[in-house]
């Protein structure tokens, strides 16, 4: 293997743990979604005060952002390089 060759293999290993890793990102951001999502559903009849019904507003729009964010980084993932032998 030439080292062009094996600086490919490590460019495609470290391509791969960048995508595992904004994939389980994007992951714990839609169960934080889905948690703050559950917790409005709860507190929708709790009576909640105008700062308490306002700092739960604010969670709500900041988890949906963060989710469009994920969706919007995973789907923009380039593909990784082909790792081979070199001609």
């Amino acid at each position: 293997m030439s080292k062009i060759d094996d600086e490919l293999a490590a460019l495609k290993a470290s391509h791969d743990a960048t995508v595992a890793d904004v994939q389980k990102l994007a992951a714990g951001i839609t169960s934080l979604n889905n948690t703050i999502g559950t917790l409005t559903a709860q507190l929708s009849n709790a009576g909640l005060s105008t700062a308490q019904q306002a700092a739960l507003d604010g969670l709500v729009t900041q988890g949906v952002s963060l989710k469009g964010a994920a969706d919007a980084a995973v789907a923009e993932l380039p593909a990784a390089p082909a790792a081979g032998p070199s001609a």
